[in-house]
Order: C-alpha cells, then sequence, then structure tokens
C-alpha cells in the first residue's frame, strides 16, 4: 500500500514538472496580450454586424453573453450594441472585419506556436501557409459567433413554434433551457477542438483535441463565473476606481482564458506522448529537451 502511494505522488511530481507551470504562464501571457489588442475590433464588428440582423432584440441577443464573460464587461457590450443598431454603419463592418481579423490571427498564431512547443514539433509549414491557416480559423470563429447570434436572436421565434407543437408547458421549457445552455457550450467545444486539431504542424485527429477541448470550456465557464461573482459582489471596487476596475476585470478575465486554452492543449501534448510512450516516467525521461 505504502509503496503504491510513494508511486502516486511520483507520478504526480513527474507530471507537474512534465506540464512546465512557469511556461504555461507565459505562453498564456502572449496569448493575453494578442487577445487584448484583438477584442475590440472583434467586438466592433459582432456589434456593427448585428444591427443588420433583421427584427433584432438587443437585449434577448445580448443576454447569452452573460454565460461567458463577466456583467461588467457584459453592461459594457450591451450598451455598445443598443448604439449599433441605432447608427448602422456597414463600412465600419467590412473595417473593423479586416482590422479584427488581422489582430485575432495573430492571437490564433499564439496559440499555434505553444501548441508546437507543447507536442515538441517543429514547424513544417510555410509562413504564408500559416498565416492563412490563422486567417481562415479568425473567419470561421466570427462566421460562426454570427450563425450562434442569429439563432439566439430567433430563437424566441423558433420557441413559439415549439409551443404549438407541444402542450406540455413544463416540457417546453425544460428542453429550451437545456437547448439554450448547450448552444454556447458546444459552440465552444467544436471551436477548440477544431483550435487544438489544426492548430500543431502535425495535424491531430479530432479525439486527440477533445479532451483539451473539454477542459477548457469547462475552465473558461468557471473563471468567468468565479469573475462574475466578483463583480457582483464587490461593486465597492467600481466606486472607488470607476470604469478602471472594469478594464482591469475585462483584462484578468481575457489572461485567465488564455491561461485555460494553455491548460488545455499542454494536456492534449501530454497525452499524446504518454501514448507514445509506455508511461509517464519513461515518456519524461525520453524527452532530452524541455517540452513544455
Amino acid at each position: 500500500m505504502l509503496n503504491k502511494i510513494k508511486k502516486m505522488v511520483s507520478s504526480i511530481k513527474i507530471f507537474i514538472n512534465f506540464f512546465n507551470v512557469p511556461d504555461m504562464y507565459t505562453r498564456s501571457a502572449e496569448t493575453a496580450f494578442y487577445l487584448t489588442i484583438s477584442v475590440f475590433p472583434s467586438l466592433i464588428f459582432l456589434i456593427a454586424s448585428m444591427a443588420y440582423i433583421p427584427d433584432i432584440n438587443v437585449v434577448a441577443s445580448g443576454k447569452f453573453l452573460l454565460q461567458i464573460i463577466p456583467d461588467d464587461a457584459y453592461m459594457i457590450i450591451n450598451s455598445l450594441i443598443e448604439s449599433a443598431v441605432k447608427n448602422r454603419s456597414f463600412t465600419l463592418v467590412i473595417f473593423s472585419f479586416v482590422l479584427a481579423t488581422w489582430t485575432f490571427s495573430k492571437a490564433v498564431k499564439a496559440v499555434v506556436k505553444g501548441q508546437n512547443i507543447a507536442y515538441g514539433f517543429a514547424e513544417l509549414r510555410g509562413l504564408i501557409k500559416l498565416n492563412i491557416l490563422c486567417i481562415l480559423f479568425a473567419i470561421g470563429f466570427f462566421l460562426l459567433t454570427l450563425l450562434s447570434i442569429f439563432l439566439l436572436v430567433y430563437g424566441k421565434k423558433i420557441g413559439f413554434l415549439i409551443e404549438k407543437l407541444i402542450s406540455d408547458y413544463f416540457l417546453l421549457k425544460l428542453i429550451f433551457n437545456v437547448v439554450r445552455f448547450l448552444i454556447p457550450v458546444t459552440y465552444m467545444i467544436y471551436i477548440f477542438t477544431s483550435l487544438f486539431t489544426l492548430g500543431p504542424s502535425v495535424r491531430m485527429k479530432a479525439k486527440q483535441g477533445l479532451p483539451g477541448a473539454c477542459i477548457t470550456t469547462i475552465l473558461w465557464i468557471v473563471f468567468s463565473a468565479l469573475y462574475s461573482f466578483y463583480a457582483n459582489n464587490f461593486s465597492g471596487i467600481n466606486q472607488i476606481y470607476g470604469s478602471l476596475s472594469t478594464m482591469i476585470v475585462l483584462m484578468t478575465w481575457i489572461y485567465l482564458c488564455s491561461m485555460a486554452i494553455t491548460i488545455g492543449y499542454k494536456i492534449n501534448s501530454i497525452i499524446f506522448i504518454i501514448q507514445k510512450k509506455n508511461s509517464l516516467q519513461e515518456a519524461f525521461k525520453s524527452s532530452s529537451h524541455t517540452p513544455f
């Protein structure tokens, strides 16, 4: 029994060393830096685009953000949505889309670089091919986001249609609540799985990217819930620092979400390397370089 405990403790220590926590902070900070730069043009594009969705309900379309961002950040974004609907500009949509795609692709490239280092892969793709991949992923991210917003906006009309078909109101409400929760969660898992599958220079299978994607999604929701709790229960700080505290909360949330992404692909890389070896100890000993 004692030997099993010692072996378990030894494996945990090796796992922590293999994970390389200090490097995780560095990779998370790099990703957070580019995400912070990209967040404002990205929000401008998404908000300006929402103004062109027919019969848009600003309040209903913005509420889904409460599940993934802190309340203080939601208040800023929701006010911007209302302003964009009142003052539509197609030129702003095009300009913000180009700027958002370029800046967001830099954040994607930082994640791609971190994944290659985690797996111990050399970047085999050319600079042009790599940039095109990052830009396409950024475009795909925005298109999927707009699709999700579109579905959420028209969710009420779909709900009325379902209500006519289903007489049991309790069952209808249960289905609606489940779907409303599953839409953003499924969307996030799909995005992160795609990133963890296509990101490394050696293409991974979907099942190899899924574990890290699920962990990243869970951590993302947990971090958002913690900071929503902080923002809702420590309003006295806002009275002292004003809008500065809101920006601090937003930037900290971005950093924690970047850390969630880093943890996700590091776990994927550890699973991948262990599968190539017979055990964690053998995988660690056979790695002459610093894997993470």
